[in-house]
């Protein structure tokens, strides 16, 4: 995402150190502008929908990643809606050890109120308060990692109806108490809502309240503007040759993704095609180590390595004729959705809810998690598809999209798809589980 100058963006990296007072003129004052208009009751429009005031928890931007992009995509579909909706954000999440790279803004985004501490226990009690002062009918969590569990067991007040979106029942890296964390937390809710049944497997055994909702994740990415783009254009803003196949990997570079697995598929795809080029775009937690771990072994590698910007990543899926998701380890992905609404062939790896994010999408192979050689079989079959026409996904493409994130928006502000709910149906509502996939798949799963 691009920055407003380097001030505004050394004032977003900024985050209070650990035991350090807490600027409470500065956050109550933030945390007032945001309050205000949230204090009224939940009304009825005059087409008798429920108005319902909903206090939206999570990572938003200016921080990065799949979660704020999510909360970012959750506040715009209540909105939408025609909810009132405050976001209550982090000001800081992971110690910087463990989430190095710098913050950045981008213009046009939801304005959050960024409150929430995770080391700082001080931002708990004004995290209720907050809550508190806001009157909400609805309280909506953002689940991902253990690591904000203290922040919420203490900052969500008693009384509040809480729905909790869970992403990951644990994180990708061993984190103590994983799921006995996840399971406190649980217990405050009324309702749970995940994005594949995966995880809603992963949730039963941890026996919540109330059974989770599955939910197919919605595009994280705007799929209109992949459709917009001109392949040739993207291409040559990447660097690419005009006549060159693509195949690309965007996303944050982690070892559970499996970048590795797909460098050692590419060495063989490379011998049987010459006239293939790799994308590989994100940022990496270890700068340098892809060049190094590429260097001398992979020929036609392109690598992008910083956070992307909407219009970059657009820019990646467009130009792409294949893109692949060698994850080793992984709930759901948002990025597999935007390949797929907007119709680009795809490879992926049979891991957690991946492959459920691909039934019945004839554009898509399903490979074991880890086999560079099956993986590299399974490119090199893609590419051989002849190309289709991209203009089948059309405008009904982005009406799913939005069908999508409106569907999350109504289970999450207590509607579950009812146009009209009362407060009442949905206060301590007990919910049962909802599988929208079909049974069946139509990929190639080798």
């Amino acid at each position: 995402m691009g920055s407003h100058g380097a001030g505004q963006a050394a004032r977003a990296q900024r985050a209070p150190r650990r035991g350090a007072a807490p600027d409470r003129r500065v956050s109550r004052a933030r945390a007032g502008r945001c309050i205000g208009a949230q204090t009224r009751p939940a009304t009825r429009r005059r087409d008798g929908r429920l108005v319902v005031n909903i206090g939206l928890i999570g990572p938003a931007p200016p921080l990065r990643g799949g979660i704020a992009a999510h909360t970012a995509g959750l506040e715009r579909a209540l909105v939408g809606l025609g909810h009132r909706v405050a976001v209550l954000s982090y000001a800081r999440v992971y110690p910087r050890l463990l989430y190095p790279g710098a913050r950045v803004r981008e213009p046009g985004l939801l304005a959050a109120t960024e409150l929430i501490d995770s080391l700082d226990p001080a931002s708990w009690t004004r995290m209720r308060r907050w809550l508190e002062a806001g009157g909400f009918d609805r309280v909506v969590v953002e689940w991902w990692h253990p690591i904000v569990a203290p922040a919420l067991l203490a900052g969500l007040p008693a009384a509040s109806s809480v729905c909790v979106v869970v992403h990951n029942v644990v994180p990708h890296e061993w984190f103590p108490g994983s799921r006995a964390l996840l399971r406190a937390v649980l217990a405050r809710a009324q309702a749970v809502v995940c994005h594949s049944e995966h995880v809603a497997g992963e949730l039963a055994a941890i026996r919540p309240r109330v059974p989770a909702r599955v939910v197919p994740m919605p595009p994280l990415l705007d799929v209109a503007l992949v459709l917009s783009r001109d392949r040739g254009a993207a291409r040559e803003r990447l660097g690419l040759p005009a006549g060159a196949r693509v195949v690309a990997f965007a996303g944050h570079v982690r070892r559970y993704k499996g970048v590795d697995v797909l460098l050692e598929a590419w060495r063989r795809v490379r011998e049987k095609r010459r006239d293939v080029h790799l994308v590989v775009a994100g940022e990496d937690y270890r700068p340098g180590s892809l060049r190094r771990r590429a260097a001398g072994q992979c020929d036609a590698l392109h690598v992008v390595p910083r956070y992307l910007s909407d219009d970059e990543l657009a820019d990646v899926v467009a130009c792409a004729d294949c893109m692949v998701f060698p994850y080793l380890r992984a709930s759901q992905s948002g990025l597999l959705p935007v390949a797929r609404e907007s119709g680009t062939r795809v490879v992926v790896s049979d891991v957690g809810g991946i492959g459920e994010q691909v039934r019945g999408y004839p554009r898509a192979a399903v490979v074991r998690a880890g086999d560079a050689r099956r993986l590299a079989d399974a490119i090199i079959r893609t590419l051989a598809s002849a190309e289709e026409d991209r203009s089948v996904a059309t405008r009904r493409a982005s009406q799913r999209q939005h069908a999508d994130w409106n569907r999350l928006a109504r289970i999450c502000a207590g509607g579950e798809g009812v146009e009209s709910p009362d407060v009442e149906q949905f206060m301590g509502r007990k919910t049962t589980p909802e599988h929208g996939l079909t049974p069946t798949t139509s990929c190639v799963v080798e």
